[in-house]
């Protein structure tokens, strides 16, 4: 019944294919909404995260890259005082703060720009950020 579903590809070139197919970055946004009064600080939704949500599709739609980029909402990361926020792969990277016009500079700078993770485990600041934000030590 399930015949149709199934791969077509050896056994051989799974691991190949499933190399070729992992995108090279992934833009996670906060769109986190809160009714008023419910959080001191209240969603990142509200103070924009749903528009650069928007702005980055239409940036990766323009640069013809779903290929190598997936663009994601989630729900809140924290740190909500400091929104809105997003976290960036590769290197884990949590920009705060983000306007829709931070979004092109982003693309080029982190997602495009082939050494981006070379400068990210060699600033401190960052690797720090990135510490206190995933527990990881780069």
């Amino acid at each position: 019944m399930f015949n149709f579903f199934k791969s077509k590809i050896g056994a051989d070139n799974k691991d190949e294919i499933r190399k070729s197919n992992k995108p090279k970055g992934h833009v996670f946004v906060c769109t986190t909404e809160r009714e008023e009064g419910t959080h001191p600080c209240g969603g990142c939704g509200g103070q924009g995260g749903t528009e650069i949500l928007d702005e980055f599709i239409f940036e990766i739609n323009e640069r013809n890259l779903f290929d190598e980029v997936v663009v994601s909402g989630m729900e809140c990361p924290g740190p909500c005082s400091l929104g809105p926020n997003i976290l960036v792969y590769p290197g884990g990277v949590m920009y705060s703060q983000v306007q829709k016009s931070d979004v092109k500079k982003i693309i080029e700078s982190h997602l495009l720009d082939s050494n981006a993770e070379k400068y990210i485990m060699n600033d401190k600041a960052l690797t720090e950020l990135i510490y206190w934000v995933t527990g990881k030590k780069l």
